[in-house]
């Protein structure tokens, strides 16, 4: 029979870890644990921007507390989901419980063996599912981005095509007003041909107001 695995203990001076740590700290490759997540909503590490997880030590203890359930004690994952759920976030004394417990009457099979692998090839495939589920999103997203900058260009390309159409019609309003504004006469002109005209006026108006002699009287008998 397989001799049981001591549960590490937590450095007791460090409240946070990063998903190497907790790998190294439960057992198992970061990958299982990303597929935990997906089976215990009660393991639920904070994520920064860039998708980095943050485990707190209750976290930490959950992730040993699953893998002691599910490697450990051969509990399967709807099993020990059930297990937690009874345990009402008392990992610690779910810990101890497991430590107690006689060891599994079943062997456990060494890691390298073909149930482990066949376990470490599931997580590999539901991480990969994941992870092509996160690209086709992006890339819908990135599809329907693309078509909106596509309507955008064109709705831009339309209102430049318009502005041009009303620069070209006002360069031709602003060449024709400068045609008449030609053909207008200045003032100088108008006041030279006056003053051409003002002596012909001045006659007329001198035969307008001369007396017109009047005819020989007849006389009628």
């Amino acid at each position: 029979m397989a001799a049981r695995k001591s549960i590490p203990s937590l450095p007791a001076e460090q409240l946070f870890f990063h998903i190497g740590e907790v790998a190294r700290l439960v057992g198992v490759k970061p990958y299982v644990l990303r597929y935990w997540e997906t089976e215990f909503r009660q393991l639920a590490p904070e994520k920064g921007r860039t998708g980095q997880r943050t485990y707190s030590r209750q976290e930490v203890r959950l992730a040993q507390l699953i893998a002691a359930l599910v490697h450990g004690q051969r509990y399967t994952i709807a099993g020990a989901r059930k297990v937690l759920t009874e345990l009402k976030g008392d990992w610690e004394g779910g810990l101890a419980a497991v430590g107690a417990a006689p060891p599994p009457t079943v062997p456990i099979p060494d890691e390298g063996g073909p149930a482990h692998q066949v376990a470490e090839l599931d997580g590999a495939l539901a991480e990969l599912e994941r992870v092509l589920a996160r690209r086709e999103a992006e890339l819908k997203a990135l599809k329907a981005a693309q078509g909106q900058l596509t309507g955008e260009l064109v709705s831009a390309r339309g209102r430049i095509a318009e502005l041009e159409r009303q620069m070209a019609h006002s360069v031709t309003c602003s060449q024709q007003l400068e045609r008449e504004l030609a053909a207008r006469p200045t003032a100088a002109g108008v006041a030279a041909t006056m003053a051409a005209l003002r002596p012909e006026l001045e006659a007329l108006l001198a035969l307008t107001t001369e007396e017109v002699p009047s005819g020989p009287s007849v006389q009628v008998d």
